[in-house]
């Protein structure tokens, strides 16, 4: 198995080995038991658009409201939603989304609807040479726009609010941007504090020791746990295992 040389930065060819790999491993093993408790990933598709690639990972969106405490911690921020420039270059159109939400107005579940599914598109930054996280809800009743609401409501887990806050959580901020692809306004992990979220998280890692080195599949497995679990992305336990036990037959271990 190939190893990413650069730790914790990714080259476009270790990416592009590492979103294939999990693809690729994804199909190959037995779907989690509906018991076992977990929202179970539904799909896992590479998509090639626009001369670029990228990893979709498609869940169902867990549609439970959380505590009006909870909700509070956003006070303020849900009608007015500021889009994340992409780059210099595109600093001109930053722009200001104005959402008129009547906070006594309630997102109501009909079983008439289909479920509502939530895709986490990763893609490689150029800028940073990190994975870089986009999501959406994708609902046909249009149940859940991309405002801040609806974001601490129905997508990030219960105890991971403070985190996910911009300026002063572990992340670099969770905003809406304009999907570099669809330009449709998405989600958004700000990636100028991944690699530092990456080192901390693998203090073993060295450029000098190979047998400490992650091999690509790992990494983006590693990249997951460590941003992905924050916005409702966390690894499920059987692909974890899938993955434990590649490595170990790659090095020729049981």
């Amino acid at each position: 198995m190939e190893l990413v040389k650069n730790f914790p930065y990714l080259t476009i060819s270790e990416f592009s080995s590492a979103i294939s790999s999990l693809q690729s491993l994804f199909y190959r093993i037995p779907p989690s038991p509906k018991e076992s408790g977990e929202n179970p990933w539904l799909s896992v598709d590479i998509i090639q658009e626009h001369g670029t690639h990228y990893l979709r990972i498609t869940k169902s969106l867990c549609t439970h409201t959380h505590t009006r405490e909870r909700t509070s911690l956003t006070q303020g921020k849900h009608d007015q939603v500021t889009k994340q420039p992409q780059s210099s270059s595109s600093s001109d159109r930053e722009v200001q989304v104005v959402e008129e939400y009547d906070a006594d107005d309630q997102i109501i579940l009909d079983n008439k609807n289909p479920q509502p599914l939530i895709c986490y598109d990763i893609m490689l930054s150029p800028t940073y040479s990190v994975p870089v996280l986009y999501f959406s809800v994708k609902d046909v009743a249009h149940r859940y726009p991309p405002t801040m609401r609806v974001l601490y409501d129905h997508v990030i887990p219960q105890g991971y609010a403070e985190q996910t806050k911009e300026g002063s959580g572990v992340l670099g901020g969770v905003t809406v941007a304009d999907h570099p692809i669809t330009n449709a306004p998405v989600y958004f992990i700000h990636p100028c504090k991944t690699a530092s979220v990456l080192q901390a998280s693998t203090s073993f890692i060295s450029p000098h020791n190979e047998s400490a080195r992650l091999d690509h599949l790992s990494y983006l497995i590693l990249w997951i746990g460590a941003m992905g679990k924050y916005v409702g992305l966390d690894v499920p336990i059987d692909l974890g295992t899938a993955v434990k036990r590649e490595k170990e037959e790659g090095n020729g271990t049981t």
